[in-house]
């Protein structure tokens, strides 16, 4: 039987992946938002659970105006970030 551990939840916007693909982890502006996400990555390290259910904004990276659902599915072993276009050089 499964059993739900937990749930944790995040603030997103388009500039914390630009912040992410510039490498600005460190960068007194953005250090806390990241420093913020380590007990949680500490947490999951430690539980390793065997499925994680993601709720995700697309922010049209799959779908657009002429197909956009209300809800949508994806089912894979790994689901990798998409570009929001802020991370080309």
């Amino acid at each position: 039987m499964a059993r739900i551990v937990g749930g944790i939840g995040c603030s997103h916007a388009p500039s914390i992946a630009h912040s992410y693909d510039r490498g600005l982890q460190r960068d007194p502006v953005w250090a806390p938002l990241y420093e913020g996400y380590e007990p949680a990555k500490v947490w999951l390290d430690r539980l390793r659970p065997d499925l994680m259910i993601i709720v995700y904004n697309d922010h049209m990276n799959r779908f657009f105006f002429d197909a956009y659902p209300t809800f949508a599915l994806g089912v894979a072993e790994t689901h990798p970030q998409a570009d929001e276009r802020v991370g080309q050089a």
